[in-house]
């Protein structure tokens, strides 16, 4: 039972910390350079500006 309480309790720390990478990536609010916003396998569009705080995505 420890194992499996560590073992969500890394999932959450892992899912909190993916948001602050991209920050960091992206300098907390711009393009991400070589990046492509796909949907069902169909691609929207390439390098989304992005809002980290608001966490929006926007697609010229």
């Amino acid at each position: 039972m420890k194992k499996y309480l560590a073992g969500i309790a890394t999932g959450f720390a892992i899912a909190f910390a993916a948001p602050i990478g991209a920050a960091q990536l992206v300098g907390d609010t711009g393009y991400l350079r070589g990046w492509t916003v796909t949907k069902s396998g169909e691609e929207i569009c390439y390098m989304p500006y992005i809002w980290v705080r608001t966490k929006e995505i926007e697609c010229d």
